[in-house]
């Protein structure tokens, strides 16, 4: 990893010191600056914010969301997977930035294509954001549910103003890492720095 963050970061012009946390799909954020970054890693969350514009904030992702969000004076990157967005991660790091209506935007993920989940999933997000629209389809083969459709409206419920584009489904693009393709696998990193 510190091979690949160094070239990263020479190719990019930025610190090779990231903030990076521990990631375990649950809703905390934490703040940090140049002074703490290192030791990020031992905290556990799901979120990252800073007003430092020095210091790049990263998430690592293999079909998760990866949420960008910018403001006038902070920024985040957000790690959600559907247990991190049933349980307020999004909400966490907007109320972290402190801001109305930072611009968000989303990563590659899983699309709804191929995110085929059990039914706790759905009773879990209807349970936690019982106003919102369906994102989920049941078929013959099972309940598939839309992930990056969900992040985006959780996104402007919230107040953030989402940055559209075509999503990219990380289980068809070869060209990223998918857990639910290959199984044992690598991360992307989505960086955010101003």
């Amino acid at each position: 990893m510190s091979a690949n963050r160094l070239a990263v970061s020479r190719a990019l012009g930025i610190s090779a010191e990231w903030a990076c946390a521990h990631q375990v799909h649950g809703s905390r954020a934490v703040r940090a600056n140049a002074g703490t970054a290192s030791s990020l890693t031992r905290h556990d969350a799901d979120a990252i914010v800073t007003s430092d514009s020095s210091l790049p904030l990263a998430v690592l992702v293999a079909d998760c969301l990866p949420i960008a969000l910018v403001g006038q004076d902070s920024s985040s990157v957000v790690h959600a997977g559907w247990r991190g967005l049933c349980s307020g991660v999004i909400e966490s790091a907007l109320a972290a930035v402190g801001e109305a209506a930072p611009r968000a935007w989303i990563g590659p993920s899983v699309g709804p294509c191929h995110y085929q989940v059990g039914r706790e999933v759905i009773d879990r997000f209807r349970a936690a954001y019982p106003e919102s629209p369906k994102f989920w389809k049941t078929t013959d083969d099972g309940n598939f549910f839309d992930l990056p459709a969900a992040g985006r409206w959780v996104l402007r419920t919230a107040g953030a103003v989402v940055e559209d584009h075509q999503p990219v489904c990380t289980v068809c693009d070869e060209r990223f890492f998918s857990y639910r393709r290959d199984g044992t696998t690598g991360r992307q990193a989505v960086l955010v720095w101003r």
